[in-house]
């Protein structure tokens, strides 16, 4: 399509930023068909980093792919270099004015990313930009919770594809959310009852070695899938070609580790039968393909975020020790993907072959299956066995309170009996809202910003009492440093609205009282020993 055509005053043109990592790309299909959706004379422009031009080209949300080498957009604000391309920078930005978006969604945390955002955005920015003074602000609810729940992953309760789909539009329904490739059905298929008529993609690498699993553990796995006489296909990137050699030879295994693009991915995956891997990109290709998957969720990966969103994954989840006791830290959201074993992926292959087969595992994993929570359109991670019951208990009590928060249909719940956390949110509301009232009055404005203060002060000693609620200080953080008023009387009235939401959701969530937690540091003693 012509930029004529793009420019047609009829067509609302809209660019997403999106320079982000393979799995997190495949993640983001249904949000842009989501921005269709409100609007069918949309026209979507993605932009995303050069190497991943050609599974950007097969997403259906997708209707033109810009690309650029995101090497020489760092570079432009790295100030250790002598000489900035600077012209490069400027050059992209200009030519991406030229192109009049409506609106620009930035959905990369960089710098970079965040500048050209608003150089180009506009009054019309969502997700991660910079005020006029160069700070750091986020515009939507719900990017501002993704961000927020990055600094505490443990405690993010949305699948990102959910996450984003409800930052366009949370009235999506769950058949529409599964990400879209062209030319590939995304209906779920079953594994073959029969093993050995099964052909099973193994991924033995990982992008971080905390998601790692063993490499002996995928090599066992692969001589008992053998020993059934099911077919097995290694697949991985140029630099894990070292990892086949470590598999046996066999006439029914095969190695395509570092011998595949993205293309060649999509049609093994459209035609294989399970495919078993680490948190990685395969995972949600084959996700979008329809196939069966067993992930292995282990270090910086989380399943309730990363887990493969269709309906016929199963997710084996390592926790980390004392999950509801501690601090979550944004470097480690899981447990090493050493703690799963290899009889736990065997026992998972079996379930997918229709097996009641039983898990047996340790304390601080869990197995789960997907499915389908149709009250919030949203992904479910159905617990099989294992894991701390209660951390399950308190991601629904998160999930809803979330979404009462920050879905607007959901804003009239009826309240049930206060919570101390709903109680602390509707003084700092009742607070915010007697600054805004006291326009032009300077005196009691200074009087009632102090009582603020003080309101928001203990409020953010009680979140941060409880590790359950960490991400909710970010969230409200980050939420207080966006307000867009231009004036303390309109900047009180946005967050007069913003804590009496949370306030309302608080008050009808059943909240455990908060509990004694252990600090980091006793928690890194607790792991040497």
């Amino acid at each position: 399509m012509g930029s004529g055509e793009i420019r047609n005053s009829l067509m609302k043109n809209i660019m997403v930023i999106a320079i982000t990592r393979l799995g997190d790309l495949i993640q983001t299909e249904p949000f842009l068909r989501a921005l269709k959706r409100r609007n069918a004379s949309t026209h979507v422009t993605l932009l995303v980093e050069r190497s991943f031009v050609r599974i950007a080209n097969r997403l259906v949300g997708a209707d033109r792919v810009l690309a650029l080498d995101f090497n020489d957009i760092l570079g432009s604000l790295d100030r250790s270099r002598k000489d900035l391309p600077l012209a490069h920078y400027l050059g992209l930005a200009n030519e991406l004015c030229g192109l009049r978006f409506a609106e620009v969604w930035n959905l990369t945390h960089n710098r970079p990313a965040m500048v050209l955002t608003s150089l180009v955005g506009g009054e019309q920015m969502h997700g991660v930009a910079l005020d006029r003074k160069g700070l750091q602000i986020v515009r939507n609810d719900w990017l501002t919770y993704f961000f927020a729940t990055n600094l505490a992953r443990p405690w993010c309760a949305f699948n990102l594809v959910d996450t984003y789909v409800n930052s366009a539009d949370p009235d999506v329904p769950f058949e529409n959310r599964i990400p879209r490739l062209s030319g590939v059905s995304n209906a779920p298929r079953k594994m073959p009852q029969d093993v050995s008529k099964a052909h099973v993609l193994l991924h033995p690498g990982a992008s971080q070695t905390d998601k790692q699993w063993p490499l002996d553990h995928f090599v066992d796995v692969a001589k008992r899938l053998l020993n059934c006489g099911a077919k097995v296909t290694l697949i991985g990137g140029q630099k894990e070609q070292h990892l086949a050699m470590e598999f046996p030879r066999h006439p029914k295994l095969q190695s395509l580790i570092g011998r595949t693009n993205e293309e060649d991915l999509i049609a093994i995956c459209s035609e294989a039968d399970l495919l078993v891997s680490a948190d990685s990109g395969p995972v949600h290709i084959a996700a979008a393909c329809g196939t069966p998957v067993i992930a292995i969720e282990g270090g910086s990966a989380h399943g309730f975020e990363t887990a493969p969103y269709n309906t016929n994954a199963i997710v084996i989840q390592s926790h980390l020790d004392n999950v509801m006791r501690r601090v979550p830290g944004k470097d480690r959201a899981s447990a090493d993907a050493r703690c799963i074993s290899v009889e736990s992926v065997m026992t998972a292959i079996e379930r997918l072959t229709d097996s009641v087969a039983a898990f047996e595992l340790p304390t601080n994993v869990a197995a789960y299956t997907t499915g389908t929570n149709l009250d919030m359109n949203c992904l479910a991670l159905n617990r099989i066995a294992g894991g701390p019951a209660d951390y399950d208990t308190s991601m629904d009590t998160l999930r809803g309170f979330w979404h009462r928060a920050l879905s607007k249909s959901n804003q009239s719940a009826v309240e049930s009996a206060c919570s101390p956390l709903s109680t602390a949110l509707s003084k700092c509301a009742v607070s915010a809202d007697a600054i805004a009232s006291a326009i032009d009055d300077f005196a009691a404005t200074e009087l009632h910003a102090r009582t603020l203060t003080q309101a928001e002060g203990d409020l953010s000693k009680l979140m941060n009492a409880t590790p359950l609620w960490r991400h909710l200080d970010a969230y409200l953080q980050i939420a207080r440093s966006s307000v867009t008023g231009e004036n303390p009387w309109l900047q009180a009235t946005e967050l007069a609205e913003l804590y009496g939401k949370f306030a309302k959701a608080a008050a009808s969530a059943r909240w455990c009282e908060p509990t004694e937690f252990c600090s980091q540091k006793e928690l890194e003693i607790e792991e040497m020993k």
